[in-house]
């Protein structure tokens, strides 16, 4: 397929062609603050799109996206959002780029940790990401997503892998696992799930939003368990116990019967497990 000239475009066409670019630019930027992507990496993507050079305009670009991210309930750290401010102001000093006014103020803002914005520490050595899929095709790794066209799942993790038994960390297979969940709702909607090694419990949430009609998640660890239990009350999964916000996507929770509950693999199926799922 190739690519369309530009000078074969009508001036009409060339400019919704450069504003989807543009939105397109802005949601990626997006999606990798959301899910703490490092620095270094943020920067490199933003060299990337303006000829190598961290110009005012990408800069305004990240200043925005930062906003935003700041604004949203389960923010990124402003551990992070410090780090990634001062990384952007080297990149551009570097470059021989004017830094941004707004940039370093909110640099200022974030290493000072005033939180005017509304952005809020979470507890140390844990954070929260949130990860964008689209609505009709599912979770996926990639994050260029047409804006309006996503849901968000976001996500308490440690920072520490090890954390619960590595069951507290994110894991690829996860989010392969909730991607064949969320592309194939017509195998779940309905159904009763279980699931060994839930972890973060990415899957749980899948299989909610995909309409399953009972969800039982289990863990070996009770750290883990007591964690999957917070996330899928902050994705609006099952009622609120201690999160003080829930995010929009789940809209069948009053017709789902979901549980989370420890159970070690190697012990035998428990009672209350066995009466869930025959009667």
């Amino acid at each position: 397929m190739q690519p369309v000239k530009a000078d074969s475009m009508s001036e009409r066409d060339q400019q919704r062609h450069a504003y989807q670019s543009s939105e397109i630019v802005y949601w990626t930027l997006l999606c990798r603050l959301r899910q703490l992507q490092q620095p270094s990496e943020v920067c490199r993507y933003l060299r990337h799109l303006h000829n190598g050079h961290l110009t005012l305009y990408a800069q305004s670009t990240l200043v925005a996206c930062l906003r935003e991210a700041a604004g949203s309930p389960y923010p990124p750290g402003a551990s992070y959002c410090s780090r990634l401010c001062r990384a952007a102001m080297s990149a551009a000093e570097v470059d021989l780029a004017e830094v941004q006014d707004e940039l370093a103020d909110l640099y200022m803002l974030f290493s000072t940790g005033d939180c005017a914005q509304g952005l809020t520490q979470s507890a140390e050595g844990w954070c929260y990401k949130t990860y964008a899929y689209d609505a009709s095709t599912g979770l996926t790794l990639e994050t260029r997503r047409s804006v309006g066209q996503s849901g968000l799942i976001t996500l308490k993790l440690a920072t520490n892998i090890f954390e619960g038994g590595t069951g507290c960390h994110e894991w690829e297979a996860g989010f392969f696992l909730a991607e064949f969940v969320l592309s194939h709702p017509d195998i779940f909607k309905g159904s009763s799930c279980l699931e060994l090694g839930c972890g973060a419990g990415v899957v749980g949430v899948a299989l909610c939003r995909s309409g399953a009609g009972k969800v039982q998640l289990t863990d070996g660890n009770d750290a883990a368990v007591d964690n999957c239990q917070h996330n899928l009350e902050i994705n609006n999964c099952i009622p609120p116990q201690h999160c003080a916000t829930q995010l929009a996507g789940n809209t069948s929770q009053e017709s789902q019967d979901v549980q989370v509950m420890q159970m070690q693999w190697e012990s035998p199926c428990k009672p209350q497990l066995y009466h869930w799922y025959c009667y």
